[in-house]
C-alpha cells in the first residue's frame, strides 16, 4: 500500500496550490458571513503522519474547537477545521459582532463556529473537487470542544477514520479587527490515496 512518502515534490506542489485555492475560497465565504472583507495569510501545507497530528496541531493536551465531517465520493475520508480555544472564541465574537469574552465557547458560539467551519470545509472540498475532477460530498458537520488528542480520537471513533496521514493546511484569516489562526486537515482513507495519486499522474 502507498504511504505519504510516495508523493513526489511536484505532486506536493500541486496539492499545495489547490489547498491555497481552497483557503482563498474559504476567506471569500467568511467575508460573506461577516459582510466585510476577510483576507488570508500565505497557507502552510504539510503531509503529516496520523500519529504526529496532535503535536503538529498544538499538542495533544491543548484545548481546541474542531468542526469535522465525513467526506464521501470517489475520494473518501474525513475533514477537520480546527481552532485553538482562544481563536474559536474570537471567531464567534467577530461573527456575532461582539467583543470576545469568557474562557470557552458558549452554546451560541458553538453554533456559529459550526456554521463557519462547515462553510470553510465546503470551500476546500469545492477546490479539491475541481482539482481531482471527482465529486466530494460532506456529511452533516459536527463540532467538538476538547483537548486536541481527544478530538482526534472522537473523529476516528465517530467517523471511522482509517487514514495513515493528513493533508494539513495552516493559515490565518484576517479582517479589520482580528487575525484568526486555523488548521484545515483532510484525512483520506487508504483507498483514497490511490485515487489522488492517479489523478495527479493524469495531470
Amino acid at each position: 500500500m502507498s504511504t505519504k512518502l510516495d508523493y513526489k515534490e511536484w505532486e506536493i506542489d500541486a496539492l499545495t496550490e489547490v489547498c491555497s485555492i481552497g483557503a482563498g475560497h474559504a476567506a471569500t465565504a467568511l467575508s460573506q458571513l461577516l459582510d466585510r472583507k476577510v483576507t488570508i495569510s500565505v497557507p502552510e501545507f504539510a503531509i503529516v503522519g496520523l500519529s504526529d497530528l496532535p503535536e503538529v496541531m498544538g499538542g495533544a493536551e491543548t484545548r481546541a474547537t474542531a468542526v469535522y465531517v465525513r467526506v464521501l465520493g470517489a475520494v473518501n475520508g474525513n475533514m477537520l477545521f480546527m481552532l485553538s480555544q482562544e481563536s474559536a472564541i474570537s471567531l464567534a465574537a467577530i461573527l456575532r459582532g461582539h467583543e470576545p469574552g469568557g474562557d470557552q465557547p458558549t452554546s451560541t458560539d458553538r453554533k456559529i463556529i459550526k456554521q463557519a467551519g462547515a462553510v470553510t470545509i465546503s470551500s476546500y472540498l469545492s477546490a479539491l473537487t475541481r482539482f481531482l475532477d471527482v465529486p466530494l460530498i460532506p456529511s452533516e458537520a459536527s463540532i467538538a470542544d476538547d483537548m486536541v488528542g481527544a478530538i482526534l480520537d472522537i473523529v476516528i471513533a465517530e467517523l471511522g477514520a482509517r487514514a495513515d496521514y493528513g493533508l494539513m493546511v495552516k493559515t490565518e484569516f484576517i479582517d479589520e479587527s482580528a487575525s484568526i489562526a486555523a488548521r484545515i486537515c483532510f484525512l483520506p482513507d487508504p483507498e483514497a490515496q490511490q485515487v489522488i495519486l492517479k489523478k495527479l499522474g493524469v495531470k
